[in-house]
């Protein structure tokens, strides 16, 4: 059986810091429609970042607005 779930709309708060300013961590926050709970397009919005972008991510905050649920991701591992 094939299940559909709908896009909402997602925060995604990535707190990151540059390898040369290692001490100062800044904060880049997205807004952009997804399904829960895998959050694919943000998934794929990270894995470009972790490639592309010279800056190391520390902590993502992944909120929605269909719950007060907010989802802290510190072990970045999954990220390839």
């Amino acid at each position: 059986m094939l299940v559909l779930r709908k896009k909402i709309l997602t925060t995604v708060n990535v707190l990151y810091y540059r390898p040369q300013y290692n001490t100062l961590i800044q904060e880049f926050i997205w807004q952009t429609m997804d399904r829960q709970p895998h959050y694919p397009r943000i998934h794929k919005f990270l894995n470009f970042w972790q490639k592309e972008i010279n800056a190391v991510i520390k902590e993502v905050i992944i909120m929605n607005s269909e719950s007060s649920q907010i989802r802290h991701v510190r072990d970045l591992s999954w990220l390839k």
